[in-house]
């Protein structure tokens, strides 16, 4: 959880922490926090600023508190954290039960499931407390528990309607979590919708939601959100990698998608998916030495991220395409070590061991590869093409026969029928069939 930083030296916080404790042996009262909005990596913060523990009436309590309060001071001085003061304050009123300030506390220590009893106090006393189910709800987003997090959005939506933009957005994270994708992407257009009506919209925000646009395939929506956050914005390097992106998937203006990423390596040139995005438009490139300029960007991902998966197997397709099948499959291998849902890589690593297959039991290995994509996607029309071609080669006509039909019944479902994927494994069917006969 990213702290608010000041400028405050270490000896002035540990005097306000010494005052904190204090506050609380005399008043009960400590206010903190500001809002934030949620980023790429995580739910929006909730500015977990200062913070203490609950309140005691002896001296010796005091003593102890101020100990402990300070070495917890120098412990976030060391790792550059510097709380927020406490004469910043929102909705004072609400704001000063020292729960919330312990469990805001907790969330910056990492410390989820104390945080989450703390809110559950909050909650407790005042059921329509205004920041506490969203505090509460970032922390069960820590915890992984996604469902539960979304849950604690509606209810602070419902509390304060008006007020719940991070809500909306710390919601919108969750269900993707929660692969709802579909619902995930209403959440972040009701959070651009209540940023717009205040004013105060973030680039961040459209962003967010066009990198879900990709995901659903909606490139042409994408590459306007990333228009749109670049216009706030024209030195997002989010932005214009997400832009190179949405241009890369639709296939339009390949010049421009080059452009777009090296921008982004030029403004964040410590971002792994930055050199994935620019190894892929290196590889739609019509330059002479394209493929060695992708190779490099995406070993450069891989440097700078080595459980990037994507740029595992980009790189691999790459070695794949130039013959270099060892070095392809070991980068394979590593995409699905990294993913395990990366099923394509099961399929081109089948279909490498298949094509340069000696005898039977390189065959049987491919197929064995094949099968593990299945059973990360068993709707996927190419694992079972790819599985009957293996099969086919093998002469086990009537089990390729079988996966070729279920190729076939997918994309007819998918309503695909029309298309040259269809087309193509009707062929394969077609063929295959001949050849039993």
């Amino acid at each position: 959880m990213e702290a608010v930083a000041g400028e405050q030296p270490i000896l002035e916080i540990l005097n306000l922490l010494r005052e904190a404790a204090t506050a609380t042996l005399t008043s009960h009262e400590h206010t903190a926090g500001v809002n934030g909005i949620a980023s790429a990596a995580a739910p929006a913060e909730m500015g977990a600023g200062a913070g203490a523990g609950p309140s005691s009436s002896s001296a010796g309590t005091l003593l102890s508190m101020a100990g402990v309060l300070t070495g917890t001071a120098i412990t976030l001085a060391k790792a550059g954290i510097i709380p927020v003061p406490w004469g910043r304050r929102k909705r004072a009123d609400e704001d000063e039960d020292p729960d919330m300030v312990l469990g805001k506390k907790l969330i910056e220590l990492k410390r989820y499931a104390d945080a989450i009893q703390a809110f559950d106090r909050v909650v407790a006393r005042n059921p329509r407390h205004k920041n506490a189910y969203n505090n509460r709800a970032v922390a069960y987003f820590f915890e992984g528990m996604y469902e539960t997090c979304v849950h604690d959005c509606d209810a602070q939506i419902e509390v304060d309607p008006k007020g719940s933009l991070e809500a909306w957005s710390n919601k919108a994270l969750a269900l993707e979590k929660l692969d709802e994708n579909v619902d995930a992407l209403d959440a972040w257009t009701r959070a651009l919708e209540i940023a717009s009506s205040l004013g105060s919209v973030s680039p961040h925000l459209y962003v967010q939601r066009a990198q879900l646009q990709i995901k659903l395939g909606e490139n042409g929506d994408a590459y306007d959100d990333f228009c749109r956050a670049l216009e706030l914005d024209g030195e997002d390097p989010d932005a214009h990698a997400g832009k190179a992106d949405a241009l890369l998937r639709s296939g339009d203006n390949l010049d421009e998608a080059l452009a777009c990423v090296q921008e982004a390596v030029s403004l964040a040139p410590d971002c792994s998916e930055n050199y994935a995005i620019l190894g892929r438009a290196y590889t739609s490139s019509q330059q002479p030495d394209a493929h060695r300029l992708a190779r490099d960007a995406f070993t450069r991902a891989i440097e700078l991220d080595s459980d990037n998966s994507g740029a595992y197997y980009n790189r691999a397709y790459i070695q794949e395409k130039e013959g270099r099948f060892d070095e392809a499959l070991a980068d394979y291998a590593k995409a699905v070590e990294t993913d395990k849902k990366c099923l394509m890589a099961y399929i081109q690593r089948a279909n490498i061991i298949s094509t340069n297959a000696a005898d039977i039991s390189a065959n049987m290995h491919a197929v064995k590869e094949v099968n593990k994509a299945i059973e990360c996607d068993d709707k996927h029309w190419l694992a079972y093409t790819t599985r009957g071609t293996i099969l086919q080669r093998m002469k086990r006509y009537k089990d390729a026969i079988k996966d070729f039909t279920k190729a076939l019944n997918i994309l007819h479902e998918e309503d695909e029928e029309n298309s040259p994927e269809y087309a193509m494994v009707y062929s394969k069917l077609d063929n295959c069939r001949k050849l039993a006969h």
